[in-house]
């Protein structure tokens, strides 16, 4: 949209992980030079430690991406469910068969193909991306894939967990000694300084072949930072988000009330979940017209920008590993009350009486049209009704529907026999405003069985209808399908 305006060949501040765009400061160097040595190196278990939004996801893909073709590897997004199903998932995407062996036997499995594949000279890894959530169970049973070593006693397969602070403090309680002991390489990604923030705004543009690389100035670059508290992913969403507003306005540069205006859209969604934001003076939270605009157009200008915020917000996403749930049944409709006998008639004297003047009833009122959310709002919705979902919360699912379309059967039955299934969601979220409504549309892949407990593999569509209801986004109408993807 704001492409050609900006001599911009393409969009330079999405969020969904693009090792294209990775920033290579300091901290970002570092842990890549300590994790690509301990994978070459054959240290065993690795971890990758940062806030949310600090890149963690990004540098992952860039490692994937680096790595020579003799090391196979394996990605694991948002493992929730147990170890035996993640097993399943590795040996699938290493080419291995599953069926028919448990625990035990798929374990031999992947060590004969370990002993073969190191014994020509290739090595293996398996990333866990947001390893914080690993299941209690899987997390107590990885020694079991550390275990598995070459003949010199180094180990044949190397984990790296990557994940938010929790997983450092899940890694140090007082059972997990023994797995702790075995982390040979811990790497940390941290917030950037306000110079790293300027570098980083101006690396990607220039990525993006920007005709003016100064596009922000050193004001903006300043509030930039501080608002942002240095975390990538948010310094990304308040970029978009005034590159849209400039292009509204007709701005070739972007100053500091631009980022103060979209920062007082973006601000609220991040109350009280998600990254923690560093309190604004009271003077970024308003928006003052400049000199000569009408204040519809400073409307317009903070409905676009929070509209394109919303679009590149999604990433909180982490679709779909789920069971299915039931709300409870409608309660019984009310019986009707016995009508009251008729009224006697009047008597002559009261007819005789002259009627009384009826005050003239009020002209009906129009029903109130509320407006459409924001897509910010539509996707901060979805994030909640996962995040409820995911906790198995029933009650604070159903808050986040509207009273019409509250469900009474399965929510986003993606996984037909409600087993749990190892989930990767695409990054392609879509979040598109129709009339009164956003449609949020997440594509993802599962891991699964089937009845007869045999691996099936599954990818489908996720769809979100969020309208505003008494002032506030509601879900009015949800849907998932999902299909067996053919074995090769």
């Amino acid at each position: 949209m704001y492409g050609a305006f900006f001599g911009l060949s393409e969009a330079p501040f999405r969020i969904t992980p693009d090792p294209r765009f990775l920033h290579h400061g300091a901290a970002v160097e570092a842990a890549l030079a300590a994790l690509t040595t301990g994978i070459l190196e054959r240290a065993g278990l690795l971890v990758l430690a940062g806030e949310v939004g600090t890149g963690k996801t990004t540098l992952v893909r860039q490692l994937l991406e680096s790595l020579p073709p003799e090391v196979r590897s394996v990605l694991v997004m948002h493992p929730t469910v147990g170890f035996d199903e993640t097993l399943d998932h590795i040996l699938l995407e290493l080419g291995l068969p599953v069926q028919g062996g448990g625990r035990e036997e798929l374990l031999e499995r992947l060590a004969e193909f370990l002993r073969e594949h190191t014994y020509a000279g290739g090595n293996a890894v398996v990333f866990f991306d947001e390893a914080q959530a690993l299941n209690d169970t899987t997390l107590d049973a990885l020694p079991a894939l550390l275990d598995l070593v070459r003949e010199d006693g180094r180990p044949a397969l190397q984990v790296v967990l990557a994940g938010q602070p929790e997983l450092e403090s899940r890694l140090a309680a007082r059972g997990r000694k023994g797995l702790r002991s075995r982390v040979a390489v811990t790497a940390r990604l941290g917030p950037l300084t306000p110079d790293e923030v300027a570098a980083y705004v101006r690396a990607r543009l220039e990525h993006a072949k920007a005709r003016d690389l100064d596009l922000f100035t050193p004001d903006a670059l300043a509030r930039l930072a501080a608002l942002s508290g240095g975390i990538p992913r948010t310094i990304n969403v308040l970029c978009e988000a005034a590159l849209t507003s400039a292009f509204a306005d007709g701005q070739h540069h972007i100053g500091r009330p631009t980022i103060d205006a979209v920062w007082a859209d973006y601000a609220p969604l991040h109350a009280p979940q998600g990254t923690p934001m560093p309190r604004p003076p009271a003077d970024a939270l308003r928006i003052e017209p400049t000199a000569g605009e009408a204040p519809a157009r400073v409307s317009r200008r903070r409905t676009i920008a929070l509209a394109a915020a919303g679009v590149v917000a999604a990433s909180a996403l982490a679709l779909l590993a789920i069971r299915p749930w039931h709300a409870p049944p409608p309660a019984p409709e009310p019986v009707p009350a016995t009508p009251p006998p008729p009224a006697a008639p009047p008597s002559p004297v009261e007819s005789a009486a002259p009627p009384e003047t009826q005050p003239e009833p009020a002209p009906p009122t129009a029903k109130t049209v509320e407006p459409p959310p924001s897509a910010s709002e539509a996707l901060a919705l979805v994030d909640r009704f996962w995040r409820a979902y995911e906790a198995r919360d029933r009650d604070g699912v159903r808050a986040l529907f509207a009273p019409e379309a509250i469900p009474t059967v399965d929510v986003l039955n993606v996984d037909p026999l409600g087993s749990g299934a190892l989930v990767t969601p695409a990054p392609e979220v879509e979040a598109k405003p129709a009339g009164d409504r956003v449609t949020v549309r997440v594509p993802f892949q599962l891991n699964t069985h089937d009845d007869r407990g045999r691996p099936v593999r599954r990818q489908g569509v996720a769809t979100w209808q969020i309208a505003r209801r008494d002032g506030e986004p509601r879900i009015v109408a949800l849907e998932a399908e999902s299909r067996p993807v053919p074995r090769r």
